[in-house]
């Protein structure tokens, strides 16, 4: 409701981003992605930063539900096929849609073509979903792209008024 959109202190468009199966939402949607031994990390922009574990099982310590979820992966030819489960349930699937408990992301990133990565997504949601939802993302390679991490709420805000704990500017359409 408006009044929960209002409350003090709420920044909704502040908030980290967390993995969902869904491509990155809003500005900062470049992907970096780094390969080291046992693991591929798939940084966003924008903050989300996720680490494949390839192997079988997850890693000792892995916590039980995270922004990111715990991710496996193995290989299957030149396709990296990915389980993530542990989401955070508080997670926001769309505005004001919670991803909910047991929900399950199961991705196929591979290589099109030389410059085009194909994620497909497939996210099983028990609380939203009444059956698994596939979903495939194109992303174009941009090679001479610097990766420029940020984050969309600057210290120093000024339209924010941190004593009132709300937003200092007019969002009336």
């Amino acid at each position: 409701t408006d009044m929960q959109a209002n409350r003090p202190g709420d920044r909704s468009y502040c908030t980290r981003q967390p993995f969902t199966g869904q491509p990155p939402r809003g500005a900062g949607g470049a992907i970096e992605i780094l390969f080291t031994p046992g693991q591929v990390t798939l940084s966003v922009e924008s903050g989300l930063v996720r680490r494949i574990y390839v192997r079988d099982q997850k890693p000792a310590g892995a916590l039980d539900e995270s922004f990111s979820g715990t991710s496996i992966g193995h290989w299957e030819d030149e396709t990296l096929v990915v389980d993530t489960t542990g989401l955070d349930p508080k997670a926001m699937y769309l505005p004001g849609v919670a991803i909910g408990s047991q929900a399950v992301v199961h991705e196929r990133i591979s290589l099109l073509v030389a410059d085009t990565l194909v994620i497909e997504s497939t996210v099983t949601a028990p609380a939203i979903f009444t059956a698994p939802f596939t979903s495939r993302q194109s992303y174009r390679r941009a090679r001479d792209r610097i990766f420029t991490p940020f984050d969309v709420c600057v210290e120093g805000d000024r339209s924010f008024d941190r004593q009132s704990g709300r937003d200092r500017f007019d969002a009336t359409p």
